[in-house]
């Protein structure tokens, strides 16, 4: 989630890193590969807003694989640790690279031992193109090779692309005729690669590979990823796609393949891209394994969802059992559609006939158009009739308006708490008041903000603690969830956080608002 948030919002995705870097410190000390790998997941975020934590955090890091005893475990995760820290600390990325090779070193089995070479090429690649270059070249197995030379290929000059892309294609020649879907997903691999440098090349190997699936698969993503420089070529590589996906012989594999090109050149022709998703329902009706073929029409659905939303509708209705299958792909489907057109997605959420699936299909509207049009999610959200969703729905917007609203997000949060009363089930109820609880944590440091700016992050921990003596919940379950967003000065209680959703929330509530109107806050 920080991740896809850090482009658009800095502030929002430095926050929610800081709660997974606390999270990754709290990994016990025999698991070091899982507190290198979240540390590591961190700075790779912080790294495009926060460059000075993302240093600091690789540093904890590495200091966490360097614990791991598996060499090649090891070696792995310092090579993503390397890509995660390069555009902010070269030389600490390159030391990184060195150490996974090291690493690789120690592995005596060859098989892994060539595996483990490739995430170094990739890790060195980022640094030093000339080391990549040679540690791929020494791998002796052939398809292990193709790998790390493509993941090499990607990060250097087009004119090393394509020497390198030479001996990737010789490699392809060393594997076994015995292993034809190894080389065929080895030429895929080579074509992914260089299509970014020379697309013509690219189709050229994808017309080598002899597997018919991978082959549709190569060409259609190629197909998606010129689209908009090479149109002409583009089609001309859907075309070819669509030709290998009927080449295919198994049913189930050759209407996965129609569904997953569909989607593909959506972008290319969308005409061509109905007549496949036709043709992939077709070959799935001839499917005579009734669970295959539900889950089949799920996955057909779901892919053709933004190419031919009607169909998209008609196939998932037409699923009958079991019945949460339908109801899962009918909610998902109207979730996509509405990444591409909220009216005909809510539309498509209107014509659902249960009740408890309808409003799941809102709310999927909901998170869909929630940060483009907050207007829009909170008028849908209100139209939800089942508790339960709307108070998750409410939630959800007045998350996303936090930031910028505070004022707006509090109400949300009410309403939403209104909607959470309203469910009988002590387990969803519990489970909607804790996420109403962690919003309005966030809803009070916003409004801290206004007054104190970059200090609210000092400011607030002083007034919790000052509080805490006052109130008539000594340390109580808000007072610990607020502080979790703002501060890591204050030695959080997990027991009281435990107990967060058996407090009434107007109880909460009330014990923000004194905390944020002490010593004449006000808003």
């Amino acid at each position: 989630m920080a991740a896809v948030l850090a482009p658009v919002y800095p502030d929002r995705a430095r926050r929610l890193a800081n709660d997974a870097e606390q999270a990754a410190h709290q990994i016990a000390d025999s698991y070091e590969e899982g507190r290198a790998e979240s540390l590591t997941a961190v700075a790779a975020v912080l790294a495009a807003v926060d460059p000075d934590r993302a240093r600091q955090l690789a540093n904890d890091a590495e200091r966490a694989t360097h614990q791991i005893p598996d060499p090649h475990t090891r070696a792995r995760a310092l090579a993503e640790l390397a890509v995660a820290i390069a555009t902010v600390d070269p030389d600490q990325a390159q030391r990184l690279a060195h150490d996974a090779e090291q690493a690789t070193n120690q592995i005596t089995d060859p098989f892994p031992h060539a595996l483990a070479n490739v995430a170094a090429a990739a890790a060195i690649a980022v640094v030093d193109h000339d080391r990549a270059e040679q540690i791929a070249g020494r791998i002796t197995d052939p398809y292990v090779q193709v790998q790390a030379l493509a993941a090499v290929i990607q990060m250097v000059d087009v004119t090393r692309a394509q020497r390198l892309a030479d001996n990737a294609e010789q490699a392809t020649h060393r594997i076994s005729y015995r292993h034809e879907q190894a080389r065929a997903s080895a030429l895929a691999a080579v074509a992914a690669a260089i299509a970014a440098v020379d697309p013509d090349r690219a189709e050229q190997i994808t017309h080598w590979i002899t597997d018919p699936r991978t082959k549709a698969q190569a060409q259609a993503e190629l197909a998606a990823a010129i689209a908009t420089v090479d149109p002409d070529q583009a089609r001309r590589l859907a075309d070819n796609a669509e030709q290998a996906a009927h080449q295919i012989t198994g049913q189930l594999w050759r209407a996965r393949a129609l569904a997953a090109i569909a989607a593909a050149v959506a972008g290319v022709n969308a005409g061509q891209a109905r007549r496949l998703a036709d043709a992939a329902e077709d070959t799935a009706h001839r499917i005579t394994d009734t669970r295959e073929q539900t889950r089949l029409s799920s996955e057909l659905a779901l892919a053709i969802a933004t190419v031919d939303p009607d169909l998209a509708e008609q196939i998932a209705h037409r699923i009958t059992a079991p019945r949460y299958e339908q109801a899962w792909t009918l909610t998902a489907v109207v979730g996509a559609i509405a990444t591409v057109d909220p009216d005909r997605a809510e539309q498509a959420a209107d014509r659902i006939t249960d009740e408890h699936t309808r409003a799941q299909a809102l709310a999927a509207v909901v998170a869909a158009i929630a940060t483009a049009d907050t207007d829009r999610a909170e008028q849908i959200a209100r139209r939800i009739t089942d508790q339960h969703t709307q108070a998750q729905a409410l939630t959800r917007v007045a998350a996303v308006v936090t930031a910028v609203d505070p004022d707006r997000a509090r109400r949300l949060a009410d309403n939403a708490e209104q909607a959470a009363y309203q469910i009988a089930d002590p387990f969803w109820q519990g489970q909607a008041l804790d996420a109403i609880a962690t919003v309005v944590a966030a809803i009070n440091f916003a409004r801290l903000r206004r007054f104190f700016g970059s200090d609210a992050e000092q400011i607030t921990p002083s007034i919790v603690d000052r509080q805490a003596s006052k109130s008539r919940f000594r340390t109580a379950a808000i007072q610990q969830e607020m502080a979790r967003h703002v501060s890591r000065q204050i030695e959080l209680d997990r027991e009281w956080i435990a107990q967060l959703k058996y407090l009434r929330p107007p109880d909460l509530l009330a014990i923000c608002d004194d905390l944020l109107h002490a010593d004449s806050i006000s808003n």
